[in-house]
This record gives structure tokens, C-alpha cells and sequence, in this order.
């Protein structure tokens, strides 16, 4: 099940996005089905993919959000980030105070 506002995807079992409070549906619209996507960031921070969720909407970022499990879908995930806007992503993650330099 994916969200088509903000393409997290969740488990089996959830029928509403819990960031976005959207019907998700078995598949994302056919204009994000050829884009191929690159793992980015795993977090056990719900808050962390959250945040990273809203700056790469903003920046025009596409991305899709693997959640692993937590409360109504949130909780822990993996950022994957659109090939093409990799390296952008990337620098944005390393410019976050939270990292480790």
C-alpha cells in the first residue's frame, strides 16, 4: 500500500496514511511507476524521516518512504530518493545538524 500525496509505503493492514491522512492505494499513479529510486537514509527516528520528508517536498525532491513498522504506519523507514536527485538529497542530509561529520 502506498501513499499517492507523499509515496511512503506502508504494510498490509493500513488503509490511511498517518502523515498525510490519505486513502493509500495498492500503487503509486503511473508518472512515478518509471522512476527509478536509490536508498538514501534508514532511520529509526520517526521524527528524522518526518523532517526529511517536508525539506524534500519543498526542495522539489522525489522521494518514497519505506516504513517498517510503528504505531498506524509511522515509526522507522528508509528514505529512497529518485536516481536523479540523489546527489542534491544527499548534500541536503550532510548539511543537517544531526549528522555526524
Amino acid at each position: 500500500m502506498f501513499c499517492p500525496k507523499c509515496k511512503c509505503e506502508y504494510c498490509d493492514g493500513f488503509y490511511e496514511c498517518a502523515d498525510c491522512n490519505t486513502t493509500l492505494v495498492y500503487e503509486l499513479p503511473e508518472e512515478e511507476s518509471g522512476i527509478q529510486f536509490k536508498e538514501l537514509k534508514a532511520s529509526s527516528n520517526p521524527a528524522e524521516i518526518s523532517y526529511l520528508q517536508s525539506v524534500f517536498e519543498a526542495e522539489g525532491i522525489r522521494f518514497h518512504i519505506v516504513r517498517t513498522n510503528g504505531l498506524y504506519g509511522g515509526g522507522p523507514g528508509t528514505l529512497l530518493v529518485a536516481t536523479d536527485d540523489f546527489e542534491r538529497a544527499l548534500e541536503i542530509v550532510n548539511d543537517l545538524t544531526w549528522n555526524d561529520k
